[in-house]
């Protein structure tokens, strides 16, 4: 067992005369990626020292484990060990050893392609290494969280379950999931992963934050920045805390606050595109549009790959009264996304940029294309409606009518496609459904700005 190599070395705590840090292997690596830890930690029943990495400049800052480590002696002289009982390579070195444990080899390897940011490669090692020893808790964990960030996070989600049951105190495991589940939009198991974590390692930065944004995504605002507020105190020049104690004050309503907290994370973090978009927004939600849009085109240069900081700035440059060049950022955006969600953060202001500068046959084929992707996708359906309906010809007002059905089904609470289907359903002289449907609309939403002109409608129709 892994826990057994390091009780091998009786009263390590109280036999440790040289520190961890002074490892060669393990401080070459912590001066060049200054992003390394070495925490304390309880390994078995042993005190190790625990050494990981954090990637704060992902939105979900997940963490890799290089092993656990404590001091042995031997006859020719005292030895940093991990939990495998191997002396740690440098990078890029074979080991000194000819029978270095094969799986630890590849995890360690895994972990130094992290650190040079060649993630595809990394997560080819830790598969690896979970192939040639399945006991691997390290490996299974530094592969769900390479997965994670590729976006497969279903294969993610099993990773870390195995991590956490190999080594069912592997605070980083759980720290890990949670992240992951607040990528899944789960805060409610991503608190308890968090706090399972706290619970092991009370000191564990990552956990602290993901306990923290958990608050805030479950509606436990004030419980959220406590914890967060704290945490960005105590670790001050940490530019994810900061930004994360921004995010506390923002969803309070605190504009300055917030601002102030982004604006100290970017001394730490200059071109972090989430710092930016961030202040972007607050600076929009002061009415700033300069501001604004100053941030956002400096994300876009940081990051040009980045398809947020796109949509951002195509956003601002519509509120800016520039649809044309707002059209430009939302093609771009579209070029460079990955992913279906990616994809979906551009599809509806893209469709309403284009309708405003009255290109419908272009907002036809996209919407038609985002209908494609996303048949389940009640926005949609909706928005493919909002299109259609603005088309000439009978038949695409009977497919408008049709598209708003489906998004209804869909989702109920979309109550403005009542009112919309009673004014296409009018013009189509049906007026015993329009009524039906523009009663509804008034039931459902007394306050909407368009009741009055419901309720005009339904007079004229006599219902």
């Amino acid at each position: 067992m892994l826990g057994s190599v390091i009780s091998a070395s009786s009263n390590l705590a109280a036999a440790e005369p040289v520190e961890i840090a002074s490892s060669i292997p393990i401080s070459y690596r912590m001066q060049r990626d200054h992003r390394l830890v070495l925490h304390p930690e309880r390994y078995g029943e042993d005190n190790a020292h625990h050494v990981y990495l954090t990637v704060a400049d992902q939105a979900a800052p997940y963490s890799f484990s290089l092993g656990w480590f404590v001091i042995v002696h031997a006859r020719d002289g005292d030895a940093v060990l991990d939990e495998f009982g191997e002396r740690l390579p440098m990078p890029g070195e074979k080991p000194q050893r000819a029978g270095f444990n094969p799986a630890d080899l590849h995890a360690i390897r895994g972990f130094d392609f992290v650190s040079a940011g060649e993630l595809k490669k990394a997560s080819s090692e830790f598969e690896a290494a979970t192939r040639e020893g399945d006991q691997c808790a390290r490996a299974h964990s530094n592969l769900g969280a390479c997965l994670a960030l590729s976006g497969q996070l279903g294969k993610a989600q099993t990773e870390l379950g195995l991590a956490i049951k190999l080594k069912p105190d592997y605070a980083l495991a759980y720290a890990n999931r949670a992240w992951l589940a607040l990528a899944l939009k789960q805060p409610d198991l991503a608190l308890a992963d968090a706090q399972k974590a706290l619970a092991l390692q009370a000191d564990l930065k990552p956990a602290r934050l993901a306990a923290g944004r958990a608050c805030l995504d479950r509606g436990m605002v004030a419980e959220g920045r406590a914890l967060l507020e704290q945490t960005a105190d105590h670790w001050s020049a940490d530019p994810k805390a900061l930004m994360l104690a921004g995010d506390a004050l923002l969803a309070q309503g605190d504009l300055k606050g917030a601002w102030q907290r982004y604006r100290k994370a970017q001394l730490f973090a200059p071109n972090d595109t989430q710092l930016l978009l961030k202040l972007a927004h607050v600076a929009e939600r002061q009415g700033n549009l300069d501001e604004a849009l100053a941030r956002a085109r400096a994300a876009t240069k940081a990051c040009p790959q980045d398809v947020a900081g796109h949509v951002a700035l195509g956003r601002y440059l519509e509120m800016n009264r520039e649809p044309r060049i707002a059209s430009i950022q939302f093609e771009r955006a579209l070029e460079l996304s990955n992913t279906p969600d990616e994809r979906l953060l551009v599809y509806g202001p893209f469709l309403r940029v284009l309708r405003t500068m009255n290109q419908l046959e272009e907002a036809d084929k996209l919407s038609r294309r985002w209908l494609s992707e996303n048949p389940q996708s009640a926005d949609c359906h909706y928005n493919r409606a909002w299109i259609v309906s603005q088309l000439p010809g009978p038949e695409r007002k009977s497919e408008a009518v049709q598209e708003y059905r489906k998004a209804l089904a869909l989702n109920p609470g979309l109550v403005q496609i009542h009112y919309n289907l009673g004014l296409i359903l009018a013009n189509q002289g049906k007026d015993g459904e329009a009524a039906e449907e523009l009663h509804s609309f008034v039931d459902k939403a007394p306050q909407d700005p368009d009741v009055r002109q419901a309720r005009e409608l339904l007079s004229r129709i006599g219902k």
